[in-house]
């Protein structure tokens, strides 16, 4: 605006950044939606992979209770990653994005709105063949 010393050229750049800004908000939120996607699927495989660390014979007791507690660890853990975690961090960068763009919608719509050119005053004044 200063260079330009025009609104129009103050209302081209804060579109310009504010699409980039979306942008980078949406790419965040959608990287942590899907890593809640993505983390039951990790907590199974660490279940399949301690499962297949369950003895061949079946005899060693305290090696087939560890192998059970680690899969229901590594289910849990998926799980506590995807809905405590991931999924409210998600909808936090989306609500912070939404809440961001609108203050400065507002500040932008003052701005505007202060250096918009001022109306014409009205003159009040007698004209010229009216009757007094």
């Amino acid at each position: 605006m200063i260079g330009h010393r025009s609104l129009s050229a103050l209302l081209e750049a804060h579109e310009a950044h504010r699409g980039r800004r979306l942008a980078e908000a949406d790419r965040a939120a959608r990287t942590l939606a899907m890593a809640a996607e993505l983390a039951p699927v990790f907590g199974l495989f660490g279940t399949l992979v301690s499962l297949g660390h369950l003895p061949a014979n079946g005899i060693d007791r305290g090696a087939y209770m560890s192998a059970i507690g680690m899969a229901v660890h590594a289910t849990l853990y998926g799980l506590v990653a995807a809905n405590i975690l991931f999924a409210p961090l998600a909808r936090l960068v989306e609500r912070r994005a939404q809440s961001e763009e609108a203050q400065r919608q507002r500040l932008i719509d003052w701005l505007a709105a202060q250096l918009a050119p001022a109306p014409a005053p009205e003159r009040h004044g007698h004209r010229h063949g009216a009757a007094a």
